[in-house]
């Protein structure tokens, strides 16, 4: 009698066991759903890219990694799509109109090496590559990953590119091919697309011998930007360079000095005859902060013989502010 009625109240729960069971199968395919990560949109968080100052290396600027990051993380299907080709001259022009946006180049791949990843700790591998352009001009990427058709060491391949556009970028030393310094635009990337082997067009001389031709490190290059903020009766409330805020005390004009020999790389490089300073200031600021910021760019004193020695030359100033009511 008893396992009679235990076969009966098994047959009557089943179907409410099962369900239940459809039910919990149910619940959690649309938890799975509901949870699971969004795709990375392919446009950035320009707050993270405000304090990226051009003609400095990349890595000591804040954003590099946030870009990069963003770089390895988002669809390269849709970053493909959303990339355009922006002329070399009005990207060097005006780069804070393009930062951060997906740019397309495809050239002449003429180096490639790996980059040191130990204040990078999100990534294994970093990779520094060199491209000509179409337009013969200079291009670094920095991507985090190779395809299986591109080795370390390789050069004179047919690349396709797209990446953030990151900023302009001063580096020294190219003596092997006979290159004091060279600026450069910065693409950000997951990675480099091969299109096949270089054939050189005859007016490009590229290999590990014959310096590139001059046109090749004729950069017009963007103003250094200076701000100078106060209140109403002119006392000095912010000195900023390129939007980064350096304080309105006497250890900003400091830090600004000392920003100003990081952006040139050396007293005397040939190279800041082409950069200029462009210092915008408010309408009351006292004109004792003017002169200092005019001073903390123009030079500094030698450490060793304490002689002034010159940084930049050019400085200008901003149409005047109208004044505060």
């Amino acid at each position: 009698m008893a396992s009679y009625l235990t076969s009966i109240n098994i047959t009557r729960i089943l179907p409410y066991l099962h369900a239940i069971i459809t039910l919990i199968v149910i619940t959690s395919v649309l938890i799975v759903r509901g949870t699971k990560t969004s795709p990375t949109p392919v446009a950035v968080d320009q707050s993270q890219l405000n304090e990226i100052i051009d003609g400095i290396p990349a890595v000591q600027c804040k954003g590099y990694e946030y870009l990069l990051m963003h770089a390895a993380r988002v669809n390269e299907t849709a970053l493909e799509r959303a990339g355009v080709v922006i002329p070399y001259d009005k990207l060097t022009r005006s780069p804070g109109n393009f930062r951060g946006q997906p740019i397309t180049i495809q050239g002449l791949l003429w180096r490639l090496y790996e980059l040191p990843t130990n204040d990078t700790v999100d990534f294994k591998h970093l990779y520094e590559a060199w491209i000509v352009s179409d337009e013969e001009q200079f291009y670094r990427v920095v991507c985090s990953q190779l395809p299986a058709n591109l080795q370390l060491g390789d050069k004179l391949r047919n690349v396709h590119v797209t990446g953030y556009f990151f900023g302009i970028e001063g580096h020294e030393s190219w003596y092997d091919i006979g290159i004091d310094s060279i600026f450069a635009p910065t693409l950000l990337s997951r990675r480099i697309v091969v299109k096949g082997e270089a054939t050189l067009p005859p007016n490009i001389r590229v290999n590990l011998t014959l310096p590139l031709p001059k046109k090749e490190v004729d950069v017009v290059l963007p103003d250094i930007k200076v701000g100078l903020e106060s209140d109403k009766s002119g006392k000095l409330t912010r000195l900023t360079l390129g939007g980064n805020n350096l304080g309105n005390d006497d250890a900003a004009f400091a830090r600004l000095n000392a920003e100003i020999l990081m952006i040139i790389g050396r007293p005397g490089n040939p190279l800041t005859k082409d950069i200029g300073v462009m210092i915008d200031v408010d309408f009351e600021c006292d004109y004792k902060f003017v002169a200092k910021a005019v001073a903390s760019c123009a030079g500094g004193r030698d450490p060793e013989t304490n002689a002034q020695i010159q940084y930049i030359k050019n400085i200008k100033f901003w149409v005047p502010r109208d004044p505060k009511e």
